[in-house]
């Protein structure tokens, strides 16, 4: 039965799509009944189905009414235009709606679609009960009528309530549609005011400074009170267009305070040694709050890459207390620079805000610039304080970048006064904005690395192994990667206040853009960066990885040396093999083509780096068989140390006497290695020694016994042996055996041979000198003069008195 409605229901639509409808025979009208009721099922439960689009209408009003708030972007007037400055948020605004927008409008044309469909098949559905309920022989047979008008009513009916959810879906989707072209009108304005401005950096629009007083006059406190409610919903705006982002600096600021406390509490537990790093985690230690208030500052144009204005000056100011507290504490001298710098900031921020252009807003604005520049000439000077800090490059980069903040003030100034208001207003926001980015990144990236190595310190990150073992490369590491963070921050804040971020994004599509050809290779610039910075990434995180399977996973775990390193290279390899994939993948490469290239390289590598190869494969074997192990003490020809690499093509032998040197992998598999740590780390170590004629042997063998397991470091297991071997020349021979850690092996040989000649001594055994027994024939007197014939005598070497 199940599979009859199934097939029934599946072939009404089909059917329906074919042919127009038609009455219903007789017999085939209670299946078909029962069909048409599931069908009427499934209509209903497409049109209940809302959650979706649930209070949309009412979220399409709501943004209809903050689109009118936007006041469009048009010539700027004093205080009545505040937000004019502001067209980056202002695209960012309209650029998030419409993305929001084409979402609405997707979600309900999907919804439109299914109702559509639904009034299609309820349609005929109505259709077919019509047809039925006037066929003749339906009405000579009254129950079946009956079933007939009831299930032609209920078609209707739901009929009617899908054409009137269609018709709700429908209207909401004509407001979508009005709210994008509305959007589209805004950005169309914002850009036409981008273009207008960019236009007038070239163009004096206002009269000079000393005839604007009699063409204007000052703005009225209600033109400052309006200016500042722009700026303030502008700001209320932002916050509630972007609960997310306030949400993560939140967050952030409360994990770097709660970071910061816990370092202040066990700050006496371990003190790092003094380095020059030694002052930044004092400062960490001493005002934890206020370091972690800066370093959440140095996030802010990461995470609010186009917030108003307002908003920024805000979180500045808000920043100001923790930042001087800060470098006071770390750099007194240059506090009272960076607070004339933060006051003419502030100042200047303020008037382009507030003033605008009036003519009391254009002198505060030159007294600025001209301050700025008095700063500048100062700290240039010799001694100023653009000199005395930093060393080498990055004192020439200090005055450099004085020296150019000189020059645009100057500019600046000058345009002020012949009436170019935004070229002036671009050049002192931009410079100044830019030279507090650049104390904060600097404050910011000394802070991170005190505080880095201060949390690095605490007692439970002492139990570590790799943080006692790794402290320096991690604190390296982690201040590179902060700093290179803090410097695209930078560089982002730089060019949104220079107003060059649209500029230079279409500066880098076109020039990413340009095509290279050569024979049948076909790529952009894009594709080639795509490609490096992908198989870049690949590579950087295949070295972390590795470098945290060494140094704190597989430490920890029930695995041979040479296990964990297979594991930890073969991880490594994978990641850059998967990197190389990606890359080309980014980079837009055809396979076949690829495969053509490396079949080429194949045959090239084979014929022209056999070496090459033969190494690569003795690595494989290596690394896999494990022959030889990180960390093993080989000997093999001349040379013995210890391997510290095992790499793709050659491994790292480091000597006893401190040199690495460099050997191919071949050589470990074609020629005889003496691997001293293969099994185990231990070592037998064979003591020979002679005593004179005379001594007992069973003694002495007790002595040596004795002195071995007096040592420490000789294992018990197997025991020392002491071996009664030959009857010298001039000495009773023995030989002492016994087992110890292969790591100190000659301390320890050298150890036990101190104390078998001082218990040798002690016992009064001899250690002889060698004998020699000497004849000499003296010649007869018949013999020829000068003859050597000597007489026989015996000739012994003197013997010492014993001690």
């Amino acid at each position: 039965m199940l599979h009859l409605l199934l097939t029934m229901a599946l072939a009404l639509p089909a059917a329906a799509a074919d042919a127009a409808p038609a009455a219903i025979a007789s017999a085939q009208l209670l299946r078909a009944a029962d069909a048409a009721y599931a069908e009427l099922r499934r209509v209903a439960d497409v049109v209940g189905a809302e959650t979706a689009l649930e209070g949309l209408g009412e979220r399409v009003a709501r943004a209809d009414r903050e689109i009118d708030q936007l006041r469009p972007p048009g010539p700027p007037v004093p205080g009545a235009n505040a937000l004019a400055r502001d067209l980056d948020f202002l695209g960012e605004e309209v650029g998030r709606r419409e993305t929001e927008a084409r979402r609405w409008d997707d979600q309900i044309q999907e919804r439109a679609v299914q109702l559509d469909a639904a009034a299609t098949r309820v349609r005929r559905l109505v259709e077919t009960w019509r047809l039925t309920v006037d066929s003749p022989e339906i009405a000579a047979l009254p129950p079946l009528l009956a079933r007939a008008v009831e299930l032609r009513d209920r078609a209707a009916a739901v009929e009617q309530i899908v054409h009137k959810r269609l018709a709700s879906v429908l209207e909401v989707q004509d407001r979508v549609l009005a709210l994008k072209l509305k959007l589209a009108d805004l950005l169309a304005s914002v850009r036409a005011v981008e273009a207008a401005r960019t236009q007038e950096l070239l163009e004096v629009e206002s009269a000079p400074l000393w005839r604007a007083f009699g063409h204007g006059r000052s703005p009225l406190p209600a033109a400052w009170l309006r200016a500042l409610d722009l700026n303030a919903r502008a700001c209320g705006r932002y916050l509630a267009a972007e609960p997310g982002r306030i949400a993560a600096q939140l967050l952030l600021l409360a994990v770097l305070i709660a970071a910061g406390l816990a370092v202040t509490r066990s700050r006496r537990a371990v003190l790092p040694p003094p380095t020059p790093a030694g002052r930044a985690v004092e400062v960490v230690s001493a005002h934890p709050v206020a370091s972690s208030v800066l370093l959440g500052l140095v996030a802010t144009p990461l995470l609010h890459p186009s917030a108003p204005t307002a908003f920024t000056l805000a979180v500045f100011v808000a920043g100001l207390p923790p930042f001087f507290r800060v470098v006071g504490a770390l750099a007194p001298d240059w506090r009272r620079p960076l607070r004339w710098l933060a006051a003419l900031f502030a100042v200047e921020s303020l008037v382009a805000i507030v003033v605008d252009v009036a003519p009391a807003g254009r002198v505060v604005l030159l007294g600025v610039e001209l301050l700025g520049l008095l700063g500048c000439w100062v700290g240039l000077r010799r001694g100023g304080w653009l000199r005395v800090h930093g060393e080498g490059r990055w004192r020439a980069a200090m005055a450099a970048a004085g020296a150019g903040a000189a020059v645009l003030l100057a500019v600046s100034a000058v345009a002020n006064v012949l009436g170019n208001v935004t070229l002036s207003e671009l050049l002192a926001a931009a410079t100044l904005g830019s030279a507090c980015g650049t104390a904060v990144v600097a404050t910011g990236v000394a802070v991170f690395a005190g505080a880095c190595r201060a949390a690095l310190h605490l007692p439970w990150t002492r139990s570590f192994r790799i943080v006692r073992e790794q402290e320096q490369p991690i604190v390296t590491r982690g201040a590179r990667i902060f700093r290179s963070i803090a410097i695209v921050a930078w560089v982002y804040q730089t060019l949104r206040a220079f107003r060059a971020t649209q500029g230079f994004g279409d500066f880098a599509r076109e020039a990413l853009a340009v095509r290279l050809k050569v024979g049948a290779i076909d790529v952009t610039l894009g594709d080639v960066f795509a490609f490096a910075v992908t198989l870049w990434l690949a590579v950087w995180l295949s070295r972390a990885l590795k470098f945290v399977l060494d140094e704190a996973l597989l430490p920890s775990l029930d695995i041979t040396r040479g296990k964990a390193a297979a594991i930890s290279t073969t991880a490594k390899y994978a990641v850059i093999a998967l990197g190389f994939s990606f890359a080309t993948l980014a980079a837009g490469m055809e396979m076949t083509r690829f495969t053509v290239l490396a079949g080429t390289l194949g045959v090239g590598i084979g014929f022209g780096l056999q070496n090459v190869v033969n190494n690569f494969v003795c690595g494989l074997v290596l690394l896999y068989e494990q022959p030889v192990q990180v960390g093993d003490l080989i000997e093999i020809g001349q040379l013995s140390g210890e391997v510290k690499r095992i790499g793709v093509r050659s491994s790292t032998v480091r000597t006893f006497q401190g040199a690495d040197v460099i050997v191919p992998n071949s050589n470990f598999i074609s020629a005889e290695v003496v691997n001293w740590t293969r099994s185990d780390r231990n070592r037998r170590v064979d003591i020979s020694i002679g005593v004179a004629y005379g001594a007992e042997p069973r003694r002495v063998q007790d002595l040596l016994l004795e002195t071995a397991r007096a040592c420490p470091a000789v294992a018990t297991v197997p025991d020392a042996v002491a071996l009664f071997t030959k009857f010298g020349d001039s000495a009773l021979q023995f030989e002492l055996r016994f087992w110890t850690p292969v790591d100190d092996w000659v301390n320890t040989a050298s150890g036990v041979r101190a104390a078998i000649n001082q218990a040798l001594v002690g016992a009064g055994i001899a250690i002889p000198f060698p004998q020699l027994d000497l004849w000499v024939r003296s010649a007869p007197p018949s013999a020829p003069k000068g003859s050597a014939v000597q007489s026989i005598g015996r000739i012994e070497p003197p013997t010492l008195p014993r001690r």
